[in-house]
């Protein structure tokens, strides 16, 4: 079909948004499915790196977001963060150390670390929450396990706003509306309860992608080498990095650090 009409640039974006949508849908209608290898020679082709892919592949067994539920079970607080990853490979014992600082950076506190047989275990235990990490090596694999407890920080942030609220709006409201004012404050109070668990949601899906970037980051590990140890292998031979003294002298140059050509 010819068609000589030139396209403006807000056009095409629409086309090409509609056609994607169009394809997708037919697409979900037949079980299509690539292997890694195939998925990394795609992203090769516009420029993403297959190590890159393959860590984001790990991270689709826990990527899991929450599971859709009845409308009822969606109004319930959540009090606890359950995550449990497979790192191919083994973590040794060596490694558990850089663990427990990764684990450290997600709480901002330290914890107590204990080793039973196999079983290492990281405990962090605050006023309000407790969370502990549990790493079970392997020869082929390393299992990781996170488990948080957070029902203590969830009542501290549920029960004074809910009590003031309900107490105030009721006050006030019989005060100028006489019985009117007891559902008014009870209306308020499971507003203010919607308003805190959405927050308390939001706060809880921040934990988790910490926790599954933590995951990502102990792959590393698997060979033995720290992330920083890796990224300085793949440098390039002609790389220098110069000595901190020289680094202050020439801060404001920005010749901190250069390649020689």
């Amino acid at each position: 079909m010819s068609n000589d009409r030139l396209y403006t640039e807000k056009e095409i974006s629409k086309i090409l948004k509609r056609a994607g949508e169009i394809q997708a849908s037919e697409r979900e209608k037949v079980t299509v499915g690539l292997s890694l290898e195939e998925i990394q020679h795609l992203a090769e082709e516009v420029g993403l790196e297959p190590d890159i892919i393959a860590n984001v592949a790990e991270t689709i067994d826990i990527d899991q977001e929450e599971e859709s539920t009845g409308f009822f079970d969606s109004l319930l607080m959540p009090t606890k963060l359950n995550i449990d990853h497979i790192i191919q490979g083994e973590i040794k014992e060596e490694d558990w150390p850089e663990v427990i600082t990764l684990m450290e950076q997600i709480t901002g506190k330290g914890g107590a670390s204990n080793k039973m047989g196999k079983l290492y275990e990281w405990i962090c235990e605050t006023n309000n929450t407790t969370q502990k990490l549990s790493m079970i090596p392997g020869e082929e694999q390393t299992k990781v396990i996170y488990n948080g407890s957070f029902a203590k920080l969830a009542m501290s942030w549920t029960i004074p706003i809910m009590v003031n609220v309900g107490f105030w709006v009721i006050f006030l409201g019989m005060l100028n509306w006489g019985l009117i004012g007891i559902p008014l404050g009870l209306a308020a109070v499971f507003i203010s309860y919607l308003v805190i668990l959405r927050g308390f949601k939001n706060y809880l899906r921040k934990k988790s992608r910490s926790v599954k970037n933590a995951f990502i980051k102990m792959k590393s590990l698997v060979s033995g080498k720290s992330a920083t140890q890796e990224q300085s292998e793949n440098r390039p031979k002609n790389y220098i990095e110069f000595p901190d003294a020289f680094d202050e002298m020439n801060t404001n140059e920005g010749l901190s650090r250069k390649r020689v050509r």
